[in-house]
């Protein structure tokens, strides 16, 4: 009787050690399945991250690209009006010109 209670007791413990065993087994592996889905959303977060990083600067660049330019334009057209006003001038009245004999010869 005695030695039956034993190897029940033992079969018990036996497949309650599977169980926590099968248990702790399960639970390593939803973390590691926790651990590759934290991994790939902050890849993804990271590109998107750099994706919004990029066009910030994209836009960035080519509003200074488009500012350099105006300024450049700016700077030569002050020059320009300084430096060859009847020029200038005498080139409005030539366009003026042409066009009107451009409109008559049709």
């Amino acid at each position: 009787m005695r030695k039956r209670t034993q190897i029940e007791d033992r079969v018990k413990t036996d497949r309650r050690q599977r169980e926590t065993e099968d248990r702790e087994i399960l639970q390593r592996e939803d973390r590691k399945i926790d651990k590759t889905e934290d991994m790939e959303r902050d890849r993804s977060q990271r590109k998107q991250q750099i994706r919004r990083q990029r066009e910030k600067t994209d836009v960035t660049e080519r509003r200074q690209k488009t500012e350099r330019r105006q300024n450049r334009l700016n700077r030569q057209r002050r020059h320009g009006d300084r430096k060859n006003k009847r020029a200038d001038r005498d080139r409005d009245r030539e366009d003026g010109q042409r066009g009107k004999r451009r409109q008559k010869t049709r």
